[in-house]
């Protein structure tokens, strides 16, 4: 079991998965100065368990990782 790990990291916030929640989730730890991990299965944006892709958070969340 040892053979198989890569790298090893210490992290004050884990986010699990990238929808809507998470992302907003983890661009909000930034504004606070914390470096959140991600942790999900794909590379791609995720969606809403709920409600599918929730377009209008993502676009939010886009702009508040620019300012």
């Amino acid at each position: 079991m040892p053979d198989q790990i890569k790298e090893l990291f210490t992290a004050r916030v884990l986010v699990i998965g990238t929808g809507a929640a998470g992302y907003n989730a983890a661009v909000h730890c930034s504004h606070f100065g914390l470096k959140p991990v991600i942790i999900t299965n794909r590379r791609t944006y995720g969606t809403s368990r709920n409600t599918g892709s929730d377009k209008q958070t993502y676009y939010k969340t886009g702009l508040s990782a620019e300012g």
